[in-house]
């Protein structure tokens, strides 16, 4: 993936965080449709963006903890991790899982939502969405605010005991678990589980010296 892709699906990845359900008549309480979640996403995850963005003085640390609490409601770490671990995730024991996932959740704060700077006023628009058998693909694009480049970007969600979950974000054909499953499968091809997790537990371990 190439710089701009990659920035962008930093930026998609933040923008999906925010998500709440929405109040309807009767002051009934129910689940929001995929494209609301993101929809109401893009509105409340920008804000924090717009604030640190005006201010680079702000803790940056605080802002992705912010972040990073709203993304633990939303995100569906497990499935995500169980799904770029592919045929090797079934071989692993209970407690192996829960610490990949884990593990697999800090990946994804370093490489994407940790590039807060990367923010520069980038709007979202919705082209629709399509809901089948408990899944959905919210479609979207990013407009540029430098150059005006329009990125597809696709949000995978499925629904989880009533509330829609996040579990894979496309951006420009490129799926971000498919890129981590390439990953893992080229290490485990060659090396065992336990090589692959010291490998992103020394990749962890350097970026947060940075």
């Amino acid at each position: 993936m190439h710089f701009l892709g990659q920035r962008l699906l930093g930026l998609t990845v933040c923008l999906l965080l925010g998500a709440v359900f929405c109040s309807q008549s009767l002051g009934a309480v129910v689940p929001a449709s995929p494209t609301e979640k993101v929809r109401k996403a893009t509105e409340e995850i920008t804000s924090i963006l717009d604030e640190y963005a005006k201010n680079h003085q702000k803790n940056r640390e605080e802002t992705v903890s912010k972040i990073m609490a709203i993304a633990d409601q939303h995100f569906d770490w497990a499935e995500m991790a169980k799904r770029s671990l592919s045929r090797f995730w079934k071989q692993r024991k209970p407690d192996e899982q829960k610490n990949f996932t884990s593990l697999f959740r800090d990946l994804i704060k370093n490489a994407y939502i940790g590039k807060v700077e990367g923010y520069a006023g980038e709007k979202v628009i919705f082209e629709g969405e399509k809901i089948e058998d408990g899944y959905s693909v919210v479609k979207t694009k990013i407009i540029t605010p430098s150059k005006g480049t329009e990125i597809p970007v696709y949000y995978r969600l499925q629904n989880s005991e009533g509330n829609w979950m996040v579990y894979d974000v496309v951006i420009e054909g490129v799926s971000l678990v498919n890129n981590y499953r390439d990953q893992f499968n080229s290490i485990l091809q060659g090396s065992s589980y336990d090589e692959l997790v010291k490998r992103i537990q020394d990749k962890l371990a350097q970026d947060n010296k940075k």
